[in-house]
């Protein structure tokens, strides 16, 4: 953004949540990230995906000989939405 922003009866800022997320429970993901792999046009419009918390043990056995799974990732699953690189 080109300046900050202050909250107001339209703004408000989300909190973060401070417990950790546990395996099975559903989440949603927001960004304006690349809607396709094979381009580099970001999309206009805020983005919205489901997507569902796999456990540390899930997310090694699946992703371990990719990327080292370290403490604090939070690891995802969904057969239609992706997320890669979210901070």
């Amino acid at each position: 953004l080109a300046s900050a922003v202050t909250p107001s009866d339209t703004i408000q800022v989300i909190e973060r949540l401070d417990t950790d997320l546990v395996g099975g429970e559903a989440v949603k993901v927001y960004g304006w990230g690349l809607t396709d792999g094979n381009s580099q046009n970001l999309p206009e419009n805020l983005q919205v995906g489901n997507l569902q918390i796999l456990n540390q043990d899930e997310c090694q056995n699946i992703w371990g000989s990719v990327n080292a799974i370290q403490p604090g990732m939070i690891c995802t699953t969904s057969t239609n939405t992706q997320a890669c690189n979210v901070s």
